[in-house]
């Protein structure tokens, strides 16, 4: 069903750039689960900066220092779904790992409702990880 959605979008919203289109979510900035504490094992801070090719970096973190990313990916394409979601596709700056994501926004929070590795290994669905069922986190804008 997804899928469909995607392809259903129109041709128009394919002329924005990633980081346009992920500005236009509100996703641009720094998120974490609690932006008053540092970033650690149970508090992950992600960072979503538009690129100057206008693309865009999505970092995470997980130590307090925040020097060495846990992980970075870069969003290659991006797409508005309905009912606040957002979906996009990453590719590994490192791993070249590549991912589809969609995540559901409400308000100044958001959280992965679903992630599909390129494999075909699904991480996420339906805002659950399917390792252990547990809801993905949600995460809050700093600085809002």
């Amino acid at each position: 069903m997804l899928a469909a959605c995607v392809i259903a979008m129109p041709a128009a919203a394919n002329a924005q750039s990633v980081r346009q289109v992920l500005a236009d979510f509100g996703m641009l900035g720094t998120w974490a689960t609690d932006c008053n504490q540092p970033s650690g094992d149970n508090n992950w801070y992600a960072i979503y900066a538009g690129m100057p090719n206008g693309s865009v970096m999505r970092t995470y973190y997980n130590t307090p220092d925040r020097k060495k990313p846990f992980s970075q990916f870069t969003i290659t394409q991006a797409v508005r779904l309905p009912s606040s979601l957002l979906s996009y596709s990453q590719q590994g700056v490192n791993n070249h790992e590549r991912d589809d994501v969609v995540l559901m926004k409400q308000g100044n929070r958001y959280h992965v409702w679903s992630s599909v590795r390129s494999d075909g290994k699904v991480l996420v669905k339906e805002g659950k990880f399917t390792s252990n069922g547990d809801e993905s986190p949600w995460q809050t804008k700093c600085g809002s």
